[in-house]
């Protein structure tokens, strides 16, 4: 048994700002506490103090944490590391920057299991495959032989449990550690933590900004803002009945099945009418082996979306989702199949780097200018060293806009994202996420497209910046009557989004129907696994199917 409790906890930059203000939170064996509150808010900089794992420049300047009664030294202190070394397992929200990538499955956790080299190598290798049994790997001899590459997300986020856990911590902090993963994977790595901490007897305490997980699996909630805290208690009387204004705002913005879509125009056609020769862009029978799978990534895919229309494409990891959506932006040519804009085959390169005839060179034009994509990672897909306004410029640029124009452009898109002008001029890391996800939304409208291709826009964003981006997402799809296909893991934001979606499993499509009409009345097995797996899901139960929806007056898209 362990009880921990933080008492007035102060964390303070360099400057003597104070980033953590006088937090205080207890938690004990079999219990979890969640930690929620949007970017910023200290969440992560609290839980990293428990660990020891204090950042750069961040000092511990005041309050204190007692394990079983007693003070420990100060949490930034190499005495403090020493003390709680093994008695505390960190899961880190990101697995892929957790693990090493050139060391083995094996190996990293061989050296949590026993840093400091006292045991047999028959001894440390019989733990090792008894970890990876314990966190729910399969063929535990295979997985740690490979490297973290090798391995999709989940199991890559169930290595990092099996690291945290190897030396039977007391308490067990996960940061985040479902954000970028499938409902159905979600579900079954909170539900593994949910059953080490029973098995372990140790303490559980989770950051995430999805407060449908925090109500389905927490016993208490502390709710923080700016580093202070605002509210904390059972979690069904701060998750259910909110005192607060600020946890009533995290509430609300928490996306369900069925919350109500933001103000936009959506419509649809039953799947026997929507008309192919009417589509914006389409993938006809697009199948693509990638060498050395056991199967295909896409196995006759055929989805497509009409003019002004917002569809979803939504599946577990592995179903060929973002391979699909590489297809449709012309990064990646299928081995089988066509991908057609406004009826015209699309030009893909094949081993060239650059369109050789003129028809190929107007095909590619017209490809860049019509086909956009928002990237699930803004950290990724901006360039470090450019300043966003330079980063939304390149597009202009080789799409040959004068000077001047650009200049008129970009103040324009800069609005129409509703990101301040002042930005202009800053450095990605010098914008919050939600801001470098604007940022990158307004370079993908640069050259006014048809199509906007987006790929997780919202999964590594807390709950109020995900519904400021929905409903960006959706204020743009409106106005600029652009055509959309989203893709994304959550069903809650492929409803507040689309009109339409695609189920994809093992690279088919396995259903397809109104996004209403999906989430309510599933008809594949795999579909209503996607629902149950959605937290918050019970919602929907009982209620009936909405009618068949309305056939289309949108002009250009009438069968």
């Amino acid at each position: 048994m362990v009880e921990v409790r933080v008492h007035d906890l102060v964390l303070s930059a360099a400057t003597g700002e104070r980033l953590v203000d006088e937090v205080s939170l207890q938690v004990s064996s079999g219990h979890t506490l969640a930690l929620v509150g949007e970017s910023g808010s200290g969440k992560s900089l609290t839980a990293g103090a428990l660990a020891g794992l204090l950042p750069n420049g961040v000092h511990h300047t005041a309050g204190e944490i007692l394990v079983d009664g007693e003070p420990t030294p100060s949490p930034g202190s190499e005495a403090y590391r020493t003390q709680v070394r093994g008695r505390i397992g960190f899961v880190f929200q990101d697995p892929m920057v957790a693990l090493n990538p050139v060391l083995t499955v094996f190996r990293q956790i061989a050296e949590a299991v026993d840093p400091d080299r006292q045991l047999r190598p028959q001894q440390r290798a019989a733990r090792v495959w008894e970890l990876l049994e314990q966190v729910g790997l399969p063929d535990p001899t295979t997985v740690a032989t490979k490297l973290p590459g090798e391995l999709s997300g989940g199991m890559c986020q169930r290595v990092v449990i099996a690291i945290a856990i190897a030396r039977r911590p007391d308490l067990l902090v996960a940061d985040e550690p479902t954000t970028a993963l499938d409902v159905t994977v979600q579900a079954q790595i909170l539900t593994l933590l949910d059953r080490l901490r029973d098995e372990l007897g140790a303490a559980l305490i989770l950051i995430s900004h999805d407060l449908e997980v925090v109500a389905g699996h927490a016993d208490d909630v502390l709710v923080l803002q700016a580093g202070r805290m605002v509210e904390q208690g059972p979690v069904d009387d701060v998750i259910g009945a909110p005192r607060r204004d600020y946890t009533r705002s995290l509430v609300a913005a928490s996306p369900r099945l069925d919350s109500p879509r933001p103000n936009q125009h959506l419509f649809t056609l039953a799947a026997d009418d929507r008309p192919v020769d009417c589509a914006r862009i389409a993938a006809l029978e697009v199948s693509t082996h990638y060498r050395g799978a056991p199967r295909p990534a896409l196995d006759a895919v055929f989805v497509h979306a009409l003019p002004g229309e917002a569809v979803g494409l939504v599946g577990g990891s592995g179903s060929g989702k973002s391979t699909l959506l590489s297809h449709l932006a012309g990064l990646t040519t299928p081995d089988r199949g066509r991908i057609l804009l406004d009826g015209q085959p699309v030009w893909t390169p094949r081993r060239r780097l650059r369109p050789r005839t003129p028809a190929e060179r107007r095909a590619a034009a017209q490809l860049r200018r019509s086909v956009q994509l928002v990237f699930q990672d803004s950290w990724g897909s901006l360039d470090p060293y450019l300043s966003i306004g330079d980063s939304i410029d390149q597009p202009l640029i080789v799409a040959g806009t004068s000077r001047p124009d650009r200049a008129r452009r970009i103040k324009e898109l800069f609005d129409e994202v509703e990101l301040p002008a002042r930005l202009a001029t800053r450095r990605p890391h010098e914008l919050s996420g939600g801001q470098r996800q604007r940022a990158v939304i307004a370079r993908a409208l640069a050259t006014d497209p048809e199509v906007l291709l987006a790929d997780e826009p919202v999964s590594a964003l807390d709950v109020t910046i995900q519904a400021r981006i929905v409903e960006l997402l959706a204020r743009l799809q409106r106005e600029r009557a652009m055509t959309m296909i989203v893709v994304s893991h959550d069903l809650a934001v492929i409803r507040l989004l689309t009109s339409y979606a695609y189920v994809l499993d093992g690279g088919r499509v396995v259903e397809q129907n109104d996004t209403d009409r999906l989430v309510t009345a599933p008809t594949h097995p795999f579909t209503r696994r996607l629902v149950d797996s959605v937290p918050g899901a019970s919602c929907l139960a009982g209620r009936p199917p909405p009618p068949p929806p309305p056939r289309p007056t949108t002009p250009g898209v009438n069968p």
